[in-house]
């Protein structure tokens, strides 16, 4: 598979850029014990701001990027995860 550059939160941030390789990439799973919230407060903080999450662990939240998710997407997703923290 060919490898393609990107920088899904941040094109100013190299520390978040990344090289991915298409169609593996896919999930992300984070821990979100520190924030100051519980896990399911945080999902459903979430939903209003129109990112959904899946919960895993008691403390972990799961991101999955299918294939209709543009690079637009993402940035957005991250934003308003960022607003909500």
């Amino acid at each position: 598979m060919k490898k393609r550059r990107y920088s899904p939160l941040s094109s100013s941030d190299p520390e978040r850029s990344g090289s991915f390789v298409a169609g593996r990439n896919h999930m992300v799973i984070f821990d979100v014990s520190e924030i100051g919230r519980s896990r399911d407060d945080f999902l459903t903080l979430m939903a209003r701001a129109g990112v959904l999450f899946t919960p895993e662990r008691e403390s972990q939240v799961r991101a999955v990027m299918h294939l209709d998710v543009t690079l637009d997407d993402v940035k957005t997703a991250g934003n308003r995860t960022t607003e909500v923290l």
